[in-house]
């Protein structure tokens, strides 16, 4: 996908909730917890925490159910552990390998939503998801060299999943506060040749307003 239709894109994500009538504007910072499931295989298995966060619009809020639409930016990958002989004595370094994919991500999500004059809100939803890829990377310490680019697998660019989410919010004035945490099952795996789908779980924190 070309940087244009991904700029439409994110343009049609975060315009048709305006639209709409958009309700609540806002900002998601948390982490992600990610690993790669090989088919056989235990690589890249361990998990890989990194940074992830994403603006947002909540709009049709009918009371017990709303729309969400975010857009973000989101690492996935996974590690392993490996031994390496250091020395003709066989003196042997642990060495860690991660292997990460950047993506730009986007979703929408319907809300299922409890009613409550406390201010409290809990909620649970499910929605499609599309992230884009926009770098990878293999790590290996100071021999990050010894991986160029083009020895590397080939990336889907595209990847489709969805977003299954629960969370609970803080409604006071006008401004909100809250919890969620997602699961983010994928369709398509994230590498052309050798490595099966991702597992990967988000936890973030929320402030927004309403409009």
């Amino acid at each position: 996908m070309k940087i244009k239709s991904c700029a439409w894109l994110v343009c049609l994500i975060l315009c048709l909730p305006i639209m709409m009538k958009a309700q609540v504007l806002k900002i998601e910072n948390g982490m992600a917890f990610s690993s790669l499931v090989n088919e056989g295989e235990d690589l890249f298995d361990k998990s890989l925490s990194s940074y992830q966060m994403s603006i947002g619009l909540d709009y049709l809020d009918q009371g017990w159910y709303a729309l969400s639409s975010n857009v973000g930016y989101l690492r996935k990958g996974g590690s392993f552990d490996f031994y390496e002989a250091t020395d003709p004595g066989l003196n042997m370094l642990k060495r860690n390998m991660k292997y990460m994919f950047d993506y730009i991500t986007l979703n929408t999500t319907f809300r299922v939503k409890t009613l409550s004059d406390s201010g409290w809100n809990f909620y649970a939803g499910v929605g499609p998801r599309v992230d884009v890829n926009v770098k990878r990377h293999i790590s290996l310490g100071d021999m990050d060299s010894l991986f160029p680019e083009q020895t590397a697998p080939a990336v889907n660019r595209i990847i489709v999943g969805l977003k299954c989410e629960t969370g609970v919010n803080y409604n006071f004035d006008r401004y909100l506060l809250g919890l969620n945490v997602s699961y983010l099952p994928s369709f398509i795996k994230p590498n052309k040749d050798f490595i099966a789908h991702d597992r990967t779980f988000t936890v973030g924190i929320l402030l927004g307003y309403r409009l």
